[in-house]
Parts: structure tokens; C-alpha cells; sequence
């Protein structure tokens, strides 16, 4: 009974924290980042850090991996982590993190520092005033604590708390590295993927590799003991298939407004699919074609301020009819510079 449950614990760990990295030998790419944070490991000074990077690039594995290498058993006692964006305000500060700074442990031991470690998860989200009173606490207890920042947009963070952070930036993930950890998963979990399949996995995940993982986890977890293709990961992931793009550009580019529009709600309706999906397949599709630049350029300017309104939750129905005006402005163009629609 006792390993039946166990079994079963096992499978809803979410695969993003059952293979995260352990150590910092183990995170892929950014060798040159990690070689320089293993060197800070090694001496026990850390500095304040500042990692910023798209998201699944290996920013929270990083700093994961120095606390358990740096304190060991005694992380509860030198660590505390905290999400930004959940308690962004300056009472956080004032409260838990001024708190955390000023404390010492007279009874907890780490052999490498007697630094604590303060992280800051999201840390773009923290308003300008909530900054401002970190950087004071970051002067005040220099001595004691160190802050490790994680975010996506380093814009956001005030010049002030910027230039006291040693700044590492992580980059979208090289395809081969990708290829090879999804591999390696797929086989430890004995999922049957092929190549397309793993094409198409790579495809959604644009370097986002906590992405790959939860996808893959779906994929495999609703479709048990079948071979997993291109197929079978963009229906579940509700993705439009590479030959619905080509007929939806079809309609698009030949079709009236009416039949357009009616074609794919229709779509819709079967498949489930999002505008915003829809968009990024037909961006995608679109510049595999030799158009004139300048009607793409004209289509993609369209489609920036449509995409911003689908961001701002603007309606589908109305998102979903400037975005076939935008192909009429894009095929009248095209027809005004006598491109040959057949191509399409």
C-alpha cells in the first residue's frame, strides 16, 4: 500500500521539479555564468546578485543550486526566499526582510559563510518605493545578508538596486541542450517520442525550458503508452497543426471578410483554439513566404496592436475581425503590387 502511494506522489511531481538541477555542474549552458558563480560558491563570498533572463532559462535552478552547495543542511536557517510579485509592496520589506537582515544565528552553523541569503523571486514586479527601502537594507546589513534578485525585464529594477548586484544574464537555452535534456526525460520516463514530436516540443518552448517540461509531462500523462508525435503535442497543447495554418492563411488571403471569419470560429469551436495562437502560427507561417517587405511590414505593424488589445483582454470576436482587416490591407497591397497570389 505504502509504495503504491509513494508511485503515485512520484507521478504528480511535476517533472520541472523532480529533474531540476541538484548542483550547479548540472545546469545546462551558461557555462560561462555558472563557472563564475561556482567560483564565488567556492570561496563563500557571494556577492548581490541580479539574474535576469526569459523565464525557464535556469535563473531559479541557479540559485537553488548555490544555496544547497553554499549552506547545506542549514539552508531553513540562512535563506529565505520570497515571490515579489505576490508581496510587492514596502511592507514586505520593512517587515520580513528587514527582520530576516537584522537577525543573526547564534545557534545554526554553515562551514563555507556566515552570509544569509535573501531571494527575491520576480523581483520586476516590486514597486519603485518597495526598491528604494531594499537598497538602504541592502547598505545597512552588507556585513550580514546578501540579496540575489531573479527577473525577466531588468529595466524594471531601479538603477539604485542595479548597480549594487554583480548582473548575470540568462539567455533562451541553445537548441541542442534542449534536445538532449528532453531526451534524456523522455527516456527516463518512457515516453515513445519521435522526432517530429520533439521538433514540435522544441518549437513551443522558444528556449523556455520549464515550458518543455510541463508540456511534455501533459502530453505523456494524457496520452499513456502511445507514441507521442508532432500530432499528438499540438492538439493536447490546443496549437494550431501546421496544415490548419496554411488554410487559415488560405482564407485570409483569397476569401471575403464573411468567409473568413465564419471559417474560423468554426475552427474554434472544434479545436479550442486562441486568437493569440492563431497569430503567432500565421506570424510564423508568414515569414516563410518571399512577400514584398513592405506588405509585411505593413501586416506586422497591424499585428502588433492587435496583439497588444488581445494582451489587454480585448474581445475575441473583435480581435478575430481586425485581424482578417489586416489581412484585406496586406492582400490589397500585394494586389497593388501585382504579386502573384497564387504563390500563397
Amino acid at each position: 500500500m505504502a509504495q503504491v502511494q509513494v508511485q503515485k506522489v512520484e507521478e504528480l511531481t511535476p517533472w520541472v521539479e523532480k529533474y531540476r538541477p541538484n548542483v550547479l555542474n548540472d545546469i545546462i549552458s551558461h557555462e560561462q555564468v555558472i563557472s563564475t558563480i561556482q567560483k564565488f560558491v567556492e570561496r563563500g563570498e557571494l556577492p548581490h546578485l541580479l539574474l535576469h533572463g526569459p523565464p525557464g532559462t535556469g535563473k531559479t535552478s541557479t540559485i537553488l543550486a548555490v544555496c544547497k552547495e553554499l549552506y547545506g543542511e542549514a539552508r531553513s536557517s540562512f535563506v529565505l526566499e520570497l515571490n515579489a510579485s505576490d508581496d510587492r509592496g514596502i511592507s514586505v520589506v520593512r517587515d520580513q526582510i528587514k527582520t530576516f537582515a537584522e537577525s543573526k544565528n547564534h545557534y545554526n552553523t554553515c562551514e563555507r559563510t556566515t552570509l544569509k541569503l535573501i531571494i527575491l523571486d520576480e523581483a520586476d514586479h516590486m514597486t519603485y518605493p518597495a526598491q528604494n527601502a531594499m537598497r538602504r537594507i541592502m547598505e545597512n546589513y552588507a556585513k550580514n545578508v546578501r540579496f540575489c534578485l531573479l527577473c525577466n525585464y531588468v529595466n524594471k529594477i531601479t538603477p539604485a538596486i542595479q548597480s549594487r548586484c554583480t548582473s548575470f544574464r540568462f539567455s533562451p537555452l541553445k537548441k541542442e541542450y534542449m534536445v538532449n535534456k528532453a531526451l534524456d526525460i523522455a527516456k527516463s520516463e518512457n515516453v515513445d517520442l519521435t522526432k517530429d514530436g520533439l521538433d514540435s516540443l522544441i518549437h513551443v518552448g522558444r528556449g523556455d525550458m520549464r515550458r518543455i517540461l510541463n508540456c511534455l509531462q501533459v502530453v505523456s500523462l494524457s496520452h499513456k503508452n502511445m507514441t507521442i508525435d508532432q500530432k499528438v503535442i499540438l492538439s493536447t497543447l490546443d496549437i494550431p497543426l501546421p496544415e490548419e495554418v496554411k488554410e487559415i492563411l488560405g482564407y485570409f488571403t483569397k476569401c471575403t471578410m464573411k468567409e473568413s471569419y465564419e471559417f474560423v470560429t468554426k475552427l474554434q469551436s472544434i479545436k479550442g483554439y486562441s486568437i493569440k495562437d492563431i497569430m503567432v502560427n500565421l506570424y510564423e507561417s508568414i515569414l516563410n513566404y518571399d512577400f514584398p517587405d513592405s506588405a509585411v511590414c505593413l501586416l506586422l505593424k497591424n499585428f502588433g496592436e492587435i496583439e497588444e488589445r488581445c494582451s489587454s483582454g480585448a474581445n475575441e470576436q473583435i480581435t478575430l475581425s481586425a485581424l482578417i482587416s489586416a489581412f484585406i490591407e496586406f492582400r490589397t497591397e500585394l494586389f497593388r503590387m501585382k504579386y502573384d497570389m497564387n504563390n500563397i
